[in-house]
């Protein structure tokens, strides 16, 4: 995604050449996609989709159609309702009652692979695209307290919330409502009030262990609403 994303700002056709080469080394490995509906639980399957609308013009057929089927099997709105339902790592520690990380993540995958498929595969279906935006609303209801902090902790935000916030810009593109939610509004503050001054690290307050840099999280809050955000954003250039 790295190179493909330099080569698309820039048109360096040396970054071109490094991000077809990691495609067709992925599709060695990634074998044949699975024949079963399964949900969506990858870390990375946001990337997947990057690239695929990147390298859409650059890359051979087969690929496309290879990535096009791994994520396409991952878009079953039975399998991916069931796991939010039920699998403790989609819905949250027990205990807490809420969303954790892997909601964030699973969700923000549905989302971008939704859009990268739209119109290409029949799993991306308005239904599908319509079931993960309201999993990321059930997130901001939930895993967003009203004063914009989160039990997963602030390094959590940066790091486990990237495929959530590049998919919410993907969604606000589209005129959805979610990016307005007041809970993703007062999470700039909260961020904010853990800052160090004039450092971009920030306390561990709740044994997060992380820190917010320049990550997805911060690029959307600091795009969307300005003001805080922004600030935040300026400190960690």
């Amino acid at each position: 995604l790295w190179a493909a994303t330099i080569w698309l700002l820039g048109e360096q056709p040396e970054y071109l050449e490094k991000a077809k080469a990691w495609m067709t080394e992925w599709a060695k490995a990634v074998g044949d996609p699975p024949t079963d509906p399964v949900p969506e639980i990858s870390r990375s399957l946001h990337r997947l989709a990057l690239v695929y609308d990147v390298l859409y013009a650059e890359l051979p057929p087969e690929q496309l159609a290879l990535m096009r089927a791994y994520m396409a099997a991952r878009l079953d709105l039975e399998a991916n309702e069931k796991a939010w339902r039920t699998w403790a790592y989609a819905q949250g520690p027990s205990f807490m009652g809420r969303g954790c990380d892997w909601s964030a993540i699973i969700s923000g995958g549905v989302v971008f692979c939704c859009l990268a498929l739209e119109g290409e595969d029949p799993n991306a279906s308005p239904e599908m695209l319509r079931a993960g935006e309201e999993v990321m609303k059930w997130i901001a209801d939930y895993s967003l307290n009203p004063d914009g902090t989160t039990p997963n902790g602030n390094g959590y935000a940066s790091g486990d919330f990237v495929s959530y916030f590049m998919a919410l810009r993907g969604l606000e593109r589209r005129g959805s409502s979610l990016p307005d939610h007041p809970n993703l509004q007062e999470m700039p503050y909260w961020l904010a009030y853990e800052t160090v001054p004039g450092y971009y690290r920030y306390d561990n307050r709740n044994q997060s262990g992380g820190y917010l840099s320049l990550s997805p999280t911060l690029a959307f809050l600091a795009g969307h609403y300005g003001g805080v955000a922004a600030w935040l954003q300026e400190l960690a250039l």
